[in-house]
């Protein structure tokens, strides 16, 4: 469920930022559905060994403690930080074992994966009750409302203020809302709906919805789904012949935003100005399809990191339960025979060496590390034990400790410093906290030694947990991270002392494994009140600690002027590196009254010296604060200037800079469409020609067709009403030899294509001159429409007449209702007088 969770997430992602405004529609429709049959479908298919990336892969220190700077910085012996142990499978993805959430009292005792399943089935059952009444409701409109059959369609009448929209073959519409033209064209969009079978398209979605509901990226992808079919329908009905002008004006009278999308395909979207916006857009280059690809890469890294592995014939595995600790779970191991423990060796002068590489001393080795072997066979710790390896540093001892066979095949490690006078020699070295006792079963030999551990938790102390605060099956491995950060009763008092009176059970493990101990509260208690912050909530605390907020970086905002900053403000700005190096560097650049989120969304977004001094050499001084992020934010430095300059471009705007940025003008662009002959061009032509797609491949194709003279105005309108090569020789061939680019320009604005055309030669009309075509296009007379007046008898309909009926508004359903009067001798002229008479 959440592998198919996650495709859909990274499918929604590519869609949204590669291809959403790609005008390929018709692709992005089998696109969007492919990509719901493949999340639902790859996480059945087993790769084999070899395909996977938890083969050979190890986690690293930086992966587990990259979150903690903190504490990896400067970690001292009353600062502890916990790293959690994993063990790597070449079978399965790698495990990690941590501890579970557990609430007090009777809840303890429930299986979480049951609960969260069940939660998971009544929300599949809710939403899938709501699905069958969706259905159930069309139904019945369908049987109880009146209705008309129109060839195979089905028009049934909505009796009430709704949307018009269509299901399967139904069409439902309220006819009273609309006037003949408006009715005649939203039927026809609905009709291409019915016809593309788009119905089961949303079918798709809604089912998609019911299983993920939790999903947000399924919500999402319904969403896209549906307006990807809207803008699919728009496009079919411009090409059918509707007028672009007339089409958009009729989706603002039935615009009715407010209704929500449902299995029934709906006429009325929330997103009606980007529909109007798509229809208007130049249609996408061949050149953008490399974009599609990238699913290749994407699908293929899904795979060989989430799918499972085929079992191995040749290794003789078994399935065992591992005894359920702090929920640790169920796995697949291959049985590693057991052998005598080896004798602890005691640390010899020629044994130092082998110590030293065991610390793995450098710079970061007290921060902690986790240690995996390539080739590892998954083996899940029983027990906390293991070997040792340490040294003195100074007043402290430090410890690497570890557990695994031996071989690095598997386990776990982390390294710790402790108080030395915090540890009692008695035939072992033992450390004893109130959580439990640490044995060490050899001494050291001067400043190193290594041996054997063993951790043994505080039964006592675990009573006192579960009798005073209520937290019961405390697992070993949940008292060691109490052990590590030293939490006993002293600090749970000192807790609630500050205010913190209900701490739950995995709120306490997550203060012990960011090593929230009792001197760093103290001092960051200390610190947030003398700031005039008093009990900030745990969870704010644990953020504090995870970004490295510092009671250092605290006084250092404040010796810079930012003295109340919020906790969430001391957060960003950890967060995104805004330290008092970075507010002196933009305040020397005289940008001194800038609060403190516009210090976070200069650094957010790149503002630097360098650049404000590059912007001023350029001629741009006093720039305001707004001005200079928004240069960095589109990427106007020192090189793109240099660049525009190195063109001719020395004196432009930041404005124009920003602009020519935005739109990909670079000097590589400039130099193609000056190599085409058009070397007197303004930057703002070039921006233009950028926008609407004018490449060299555009100009060559036009040229080649005869038009080799184009004036740059003439080449930028051509693109900006989609005037190409493909659309002009369709129209040649469709028998309009037209010479000026003026006419195929007038020709695409008024919606004359190939199809309508075609449409009106299989009427009857052939050899229609281009003034003929145009003005029946500009009037909007459509096969449709001539099918419907021949049908009342007039077989002799010319295509000026029909224009005329189109220009007073004389409709087939006009001249029913003048006919179901009495007028039934009369010819098309006398039905535009009695129109124009207003009778």
């Amino acid at each position: 469920i959440l592998h198919v969770a996650l495709l859909l997430g990274g499918f929604f992602v590519l869609y949204k930022f590669l291809l959403e405004k790609e005008t390929f529609f018709a692709l992005h429709r089998w696109l969007l559905l492919g990509s719901i049959v493949l999340a639902f479908g790859l996480p059945f298919l087993e790769i084999p060994q070899t395909w996977s990336v938890w083969q050979t892969e190890s986690i690293t220190e930086d992966s587990i403690l990259g979150l903690l700077p903190s504490a990896i910085d400067g970690a001292t012996s009353g600062e502890h930080i916990h790293v959690e142990t994993t063990v790597e499978n070449t079978n399965s993805p790698l495990v990690t074992e941590t501890e579970t959430e557990s609430t007090p009292s009777i809840w303890a005792s429930l299986n979480w994966m049951t609960v969260l399943f069940g939660i998971y089935w009544i929300g599949v059952a809710i939403f899938g009750i709501n699905f069958l009444i969706q259905l159930g409701t069309l139904l019945q409109k369908i049987i109880r409302l009146p209705s008309l059959k129109d060839e195979g369609y089905r028009i049934v009448e909505l009796n009430k203020d709704e949307p018009p929209y269509s299901f399967m073959n139904c069409v439902f519409i309220n006819p009273e809302k609309y006037d003949w033209d408006t009715y005649n064209q939203i039927i026809e969009h609905e009709k291409i709906h019915i016809q593309q079978a788009h119905s089961v398209d949303m079918l798709l979605a809604e089912l998609l919805v019911v299983f993920q509901w939790f999903n947000p990226a399924a919500w999402q992808y319904r969403t896209l789904i549906e307006n990807n079919l809207e803008f699919l329908t728009d496009q079919s009905m411009l090409r059918q012949g509707a007028q672009p002008k007339e089409y958009q004006l009729n989706l603002l009278k039935v615009s009715v935003p407010q209704y929500p999308i449902g299995l029934a395909m709906n006429y009325n979207q929330s997103f009606l100005k980007k529909r109007i916006s798509m229809m208007n857009v130049k249609k996408s280059s061949v050149r953008s399809s490399w974009k599609y690809l990238l699913l290749l890469p994407v699908l293929g890294l899904s795979i060989v990191c989430l799918n499972a592995v085929q079992a191995n014939a040749q290794e003789e595995s078994t399935t065992e339960q591992v005894p359920v600790e702090d929920s640790i779970v169920e796995t697949e191991t291959t049985a590693i025979p057991e052998r005598e423990a080896a004798p602890t060796p005691t640390p010899a002068p020629e044994a130092k060496a082998k110590v030293k590489a065991k610390m793995g001393k450098t710079e970061k080795w007290k921060s902690g590390t986790i240690i995996t072997g390539e080739g590892a066979k998954e083996q899940f710790l029983g027990n906390l034990s293991g070997r040792w390896y340490g040294e003195r540093e100074g007043d402290e001892l430090c410890f690497r400790m570890e557990d695994g066979d031996g071989m690095r095949n598997y386990g776990w490690s982390f390294t710790r410093c402790f108080l030395a006078n915090e540890f009692t020699n008695s035939g072992t070295t033992k450390l004893v906290r109130e959580a439990g006792t640490l044995d060490l079963n050899e001494l050291m030999q001067g400043d190193e030694g290594m041996g054997k551990f063993t951790f043994t938790p505080n039964e006592d102390f675990k009573s006192y947990l579960s009798r005073q605060y209520g937290y019961s099956s405390l697992g070993d491995k949940y008292m060691f991270h109490l052990f590590i950060a030293n939490i006993n009763k002293d600090y749970l008092q000192f807790l609630k002392r500050q205010g913190y009176d209900e701490v739950s059970k995995s709120k306490l493990q997550e203060l012990a494994i960011h090593g929230l101990d009792k001197p760093y509260l103290e001092r960051q208690l200390a610190t947030l009140k003398a700031k005039g912050i008093e009990k900030p909530s745990l969870r704010k605390l644990i953020e504090l600690r995870i970004h490295g907020v510092s009671d250092e970086y605290i006084a250092e905002m404040g010796s810079v002027g930012f003295k109340d900053l919020s906790v969430q403000q001391l957060i960003e700005g950890r967060i995104h590196g805004v330290d008092p190096d970075y507010v002196k560097e933009i305040r020397s650049l005289g940008y001194t009254d800038l609060s403190f989120r516009d210090f976070v969304e200069f650094r957010i977004h790149g503002v630097h010296q360098e650049q404000a001094e590059a912007l001023k050499k350029a001629g741009f001084s006093d720039l305001s604060a707004q001005k200079i992020k928004e240069a960095a934010i589109h990427g106007v430095n020192a090189d793109y200037i240099e660049e525009m300059g190195s063109v001719g471009f020395t004196d432009l705007s930041l404005n124009d800079l920003v602009k020519g940025r935005i739109h990909g003008v670079r000097t590589d662009y400039v130099k193609e469409i000056r190599a085409l002959g058009y070397t007197d061009l303004s930057f703002n032509d070039f921006v233009d020609f950028s926008i609407h797609g004018v490449r060299t491949e555009v100009v060559e194709s036009l040229r080649k067709i005869g038009f080799r003279d184009l004036s740059a105005s003439k080449i930028k309108s051509a693109a900006i009403h989609g005037v190409s090569a493909s659309y002009i020789k369709g129209i040649r061939e469709a028998g309009y030899d037209l010479k000026d680019i003026q006419d195929l320009i007038d020709f695409r604005i008024h919606g004359v294509s190939v199809d309508f055309i075609a449409s009106l030669e299989e009427m009857g009309y052939n050899n229609v001159s281009a003034h003929d075509i145009k003005s029946a296009a500009i009037h909007g007379v459509r096969a449709s429409f001539i099918s419907d007046i021949r049908d009342l008898g007039f077989n002799n309909l010319t295509l000026d007449q029909a224009a005329q009926l189109r220009i007073h508004g004389v409709s087939p359903e006009y001249i029913k209702r003048k006919q179901a009067k009495g007028f039934t001798d009369l010819d098309l002229d006398d039905y535009i007088q009695l129109k124009i008479l207003g009778k």
